[in-house]
């Protein structure tokens, strides 16, 4: 009996793969982390009503515009100072809600 000489095992064959460039990579992953925008964020309003001027300190712009378009008299303003600012809030309050409705608008009427 002769015994055959030792050959090294061949190699493994290799997978079969794309030979194309790749156009689109996957973003490699880092270890830092992403931090988001904070959440729930109020800023609440100080509005004080000065006696002495007769005038609203710490109102926003548009609070003031909105108070000179809806022509309320100085008198009404000197009278009822709190109202004033209760109904400035509930403007604003009302106008930010409108902005985050969505509507699903179509090209057909619905009538």
């Amino acid at each position: 009996l002769k015994v055959a000489p030792k050959k090294p095992l061949p190699d493994l064959p290799k997978k079969a793969g794309r030979s194309r460039i790749r156009l689109f990579r996957l973003p490699k992953l880092t270890s830092d982390p992403k931090i988001s925008s904070p959440l729930c964020v109020s800023h609440e309003l100080h509005v004080v009503y000065d006696e002495n001027t007769g005038e609203f300190r710490g109102m926003p712009e548009e609070w003031l515009e909105w108070l000179h378009a809806a022509n309320i008299s100085f008198q009404e303003r000197e009278q009822n100072p709190e109202l004033v600012i209760e109904v400035l809030q509930c403007y604003d309050t009302a106008k930010h809600r409108a902005r985050r409705q969505k509507f699903i608008m179509t090209e057909e009427h619905c009538w």
